[in-house]
């Protein structure tokens, strides 16, 4: 956005304004004895709460108390205040829209609303000498909907909440653009919102100054220099020095990875985001994993160095590399993955390694990978009903993918029984190995000499041996050349010493993961996907029918995996 005369900024309250952590955390150990070990967070409150008895109860009162008689001791966002003086600077309207009940619903009768009020005037937001907000530009709705529809009739332009569901809602407001506040961020499959972390960050980009991320495609590219200050402040307190130079590479939606040269010497830094949905740890996943391969003579992943937990920082030895192609994975890249996937399937009986969390969507029965397809389907079929601008989408979905999925159960059921498999048995821990869990070919470096680089373990751990496997042959980026997909499977399969019917189960779990793959390909079409707003513009057929395509092909990937001839059939 180039022009910030035309900018009207919507701000949501809870977790975007106003943050709770600290009162949550401090009230929870005051009123229910939580430990003092207990993470300062609201999330990890509520489900410590949830764990005891009447939790659900206790955690309804709790709320009521935070927002309502505490509702003083709650902080503004950190760095919101510049933020806020800068918006006013550049004569930018502001509205606060929230979804807030106007009495709480358990415990003292509070007004929250009043509540909330108190809270903003105290803080400065109706000061002239604050942030110069109108009482009138400040919105409690009783629904969510509501909600929406107060962000339309107020004309946002720009609209910022905490929560991913908001952004994501099917009765969003058209043409409005969403800024997902993550202090420290989540991992946003085909998100067509943006991602922020930091207030200055958003100043940045919402009034067009110079981008602090120029596109990078590799550890080793080379964008301009940039002085980024939240990693050179949390670099500097990690390592009791500033670094000299701070170069932003690409690093997902998740996280903000960077060079930073300290002394002459270069490293990797990453920032890593959390979300209060989403708890999972994945500086301690990536960073935990790496040691222990490390530890064990694993040298094909990057070093870690260090890791800070106050600042949710990794550096890591910085790697210089050239990114693979589609086209150019060959036999000798394919032995070095199998090589990684053996080693880590050995290192699996060390005592350290039973400190690792399971890797993301592992599933350990048949069933369990089903169920994630189901919910998959179910959340497509959902959010494509009653939207005429994916028309398209809606019919090849109902008239293709849902009968291809329920070939895909038929053969679950039929083939199971052939090959040895419950559908509804654990896989025992003695036969699960330890995964990258996103381990294909667009998460490596080649270096100078041939050798590869893996990098991403942050959503590694205990898995499948079968969905390690298939996760290899699936991942659709840089994809595994057909001529070397049986060389790999069967490479690997003869590393995997003492395993029982692994062949079996990658039979039966690939056609599941070939649709998983396909429906993760819809997400463009989903409120959480990119195209939304793209619809109405003047590219919104040719990027449909872009999309529809690849779902297409990776539909007819699912179609051969269950046809006898299918290359699996050779793999043994």
């Amino acid at each position: 956005m180039s022009a910030t005369s035309t900018i009207r900024l919507g701000l949501d309250f809870d977790g975007t304004v106003v943050v709770y952590d600290e009162v949550f955390h401090r009230l929870a150990r005051e009123l229910h004895g939580a430990p003092s070990g207990l993470p300062v967070n609201k999330t990890a409150v509520r489900d410590w709460l949830r764990r005891q008895p009447d939790g659900e109860q206790r955690w309804t009162e709790l709320q009521g108390v935070v927002y309502g008689s505490r509702m003083a001791e709650a902080k503004l966002a950190s760095g919101l205040a510049e933020f806020l003086h800068a918006v006013r600077a550049a004569r930018i309207p502001v509205c606060i829209i929230s979804h807030k009940t106007e009495f709480s619903v358990a415990g003292p009768r509070v007004n929250l609303r009043a509540a909330a009020l108190g809270w903003l005037e105290a803080n400065g937001f109706f000061a002239s000498d604050g942030f110069a907000l109108r009482r009138e530009d400040v919105f409690f709705e009783s629904t969510r909907a509501d909600k929406l529809r107060r962000i339309a009739t107020q004309g946002c332009t720009l609209f910022v909440d905490d929560l991913e569901e908001v952004l994501t809602e099917l009765e969003f407001p058209a043409g409005v653009e969403r800024w997902l506040y993550s202090p420290a961020g989540a991992r946003h499959e085909g998100a067509s919102f943006r991602v922020f972390s930091d207030w200055g960050e958003l100043q940045r980009r919402m009034m067009a100054e110079p981008s602090a991320s120029p596109p990078a495609s590799a550890q080793s590219a080379q964008p301009s220099p940039v002085s980024d200050e939240p990693i050179l402040a949390a670099v500097a307190a990690a390592l009791g020095q500033r670094p000299d130079l701070v170069t932003r590479l690409a690093g997902g939606a998740n996280n903000v990875v960077a060079r930073v040269d300290v002394g002459g010497q270069p490293l990797l830094a990453k920032l890593y985001f959390t979300h209060a949905r989403d708890p999972r740890d994945r500086l301690g996943t990536e960073f935990g994993m790496l040691d222990f391969l490390w530890a064990n003579g694993v040298r094909c992943v990057p070093e870690p160095l260090r890791m800070d937990r106050e600042h949710n920082l990794g550096l890591y030895e910085f790697i210089a590399g050239e990114r693979v192609a589609p086209g150019q994975v060959t036999g000798s890249d394919v032995e070095q993955l199998i090589e990684l996937l053996a080693a880590m399937w050995r290192l699996r009986t060390l005592p350290d390694a039973l400190r690792l969390p399971p890797a993301s969507e592992a599933a350990f029965t048949l069933n369990g990978y089903w169920a994630n397809v189901e919910r998959r389907l179910n959340r497509v079929r959902a959010a494509l009903a009653g939207r005429p601008e994916v028309a398209p989408v809606r019919d090849f979905v109902e008239a293709e993918l849902v009968p291809v999925a329920s070939s895909v159960a038929g053969f679950l059921s039929a083939r199971a029984p052939e090959l040895g498999v419950e559908l509804d048995i654990e896989l025992p821990p003695a036969q699960r190995t330890l995964s990258p869990a996103d381990h294909g070919f667009h998460n490596v470096l080649r270096r100078a000499n041939g050798a590869l680089a893996f990098l991403d373990f942050e959503y590694a751990g205990w898995d499948d041996p079968a969905q390690a496997l298939a996760n290899a042959l699936l991942l659709p980026e840089v994809p595994l050349p057909a001529e070397l997909r049986v060389t790999f499977a069967r490479g690997l399969l003869a590393r995997l010493d003492g395993t029982v019917g692994v062949g079996a189960r990658l039979r039966l779990i690939y056609p599941m993961l070939a649709l998983k793959w396909s429906l993760i390909m819809l997400n463009e079409f989903l409120p959480v996907g990119s195209e939304r707003r793209a619809f109405a513009g003047a590219n919104a057929k040719a990027r449909l029918a872009a999309q529809l395509a690849k779902a297409r092909r990776q539909l007819d990937v699912v179609r051969e995996s269950l046809r006898p001839e299918c290359f699996l059939s050779a793999v043994g």
